[in-house]
């Protein structure tokens, strides 16, 4: 995860990252995650996902608004 633009919070776990632009974050994604943008001001960031072989399926499992509930 690499912060563009605005204020990005992305928790993993138990724990709160507070991201601004230029800071990044590398997670294990098996670990329950999600991200939110905590200001009424336009966020961007830059996701990398890297697939373990199950294909696409980890990515759409972000990118689906149904399955990425804080």
């Amino acid at each position: 995860v690499y912060c563009l633009r605005g204020r990005v919070d992305y928790c993993v776990g138990s724990e709160r990252y507070h991201l601004y632009p230029g800071c990044s974050l590398l997670i294990d994604a098996s670990q329950p995650h999600a991200f939110c943008n905590v200001t009424g001001e336009p966020a961007q960031m830059i996701l990398v996902f890297q697939s373990k072989g199950d294909g696409d399926g980890a990515i759409q499992r972000h990118l689906d608004p149904g399955t990425n509930r804080p």
